[in-house]
């Protein structure tokens, strides 16, 4: 049970959303003076906000406040972890409780199906009868969008027409419903986009109180110059110089390493 990743008492605040995270969240429905109302219900459930409650309070990211990004141990993006987290734990006490991690859920079944579907015969195509399948790539990604818990509105025809508009649709779902699971890194190294993702900067959120409770939101960047992913370097991993060794000459060191 990871119990270091919450910035409360005795938390250590070692993980923290980004805003991006937040872009790759559909609407419901849109209100200009909340960015956060009608957003697809996976990421509140995932993440705390400004005044989101968490261990018997509520959050003040606000400037000034307890959680400002500003504070020691408080998330330099404005967001807090709370996916996989138990709620009310005393952490300075180093309280525990036991924890079921999903090592493999249905969702990612679908997706992964529905990924590979898409590939091979494109949005709403079977394949060969002989196959015997039953079940299409826009199906597979819409029941994981339609799930009890989501009740996103399903991908039409019109949002993606053809391969390439549900290629993205699919590859951004994995990143909604798989989130801070340990699939993203690797999704992008395979997906061959690592170079073009990892190496822009990641954004935060700033927020403004105000006498009338208002909430004015400002999107900061940062890390800029930390972030980097060489390409086609880092989509390998260098192999131990004393494998080579022992190798007495038939292995030779992956490029750029």
């Amino acid at each position: 049970m990871r119990t270091d990743i919450y910035g409360t008492a005795g938390g250590n605040t070692g993980v923290c959303p980004t805003h991006d995270l937040f872009l790759a969240h559909e609407h419901k429905t849109v209100d200009a003076n909340d960015p956060y109302a009608g957003v697809d219900p996976r990421f509140t459930a995932n993440v705390a906000i400004n005044g989101s409650s968490w261990n018997g309070r509520t959050l003040e990211i606000w400037s000034g406040g307890a959680d400002d990004p500003d504070n020691p141990k408080t998330s330099r993006t404005g967001y807090y972890l709370k996916k996989f987290l138990n709620d009310n734990l005393n952490l300075v006490n180093d309280e525990k409780k036991n924890f079921s991690w999903p090592v493999f859920r249905y969702a990612e079944v679908l997706l992964s199906y529905a990924e590979a579907m898409n590939e091979a015969f494109g949005p709403d195509d079977l394949g060969p009868a002989e196959y015997g399948l039953t079940l299409t790539a826009r199906e597979a990604v819409n029941m994981v969008r339609g799930s009890e818990s989501v009740k996103m509105p399903e991908i039409t025809a019109a949002e993606a027409p053809g391969q390439d508009e549900m290629r993205d649709r699919i590859r951004n779902e994995r990143r909604v419903e798989l989130a801070f699971e340990g699939h993203r890194y690797w999704d992008l190294c395979r997906w061959k986009i690592a170079a073009e993702v990892l190496n822009r900067p990641v954004f935060g959120v700033k927020v403004t109180r105000t006498e009338d409770a208002a909430r004015p939101y400002e999107y900061v960047s940062f890390e800029a110059s930390r972030r980097k992913f060489e390409a086609p370097k880092m989509y390998l991993y260098p192999i131990p110089q004393e494998e080579i060794v022992r190798s007495m000459g038939t292995m030779e060191q992956n490029a750029g390493w």
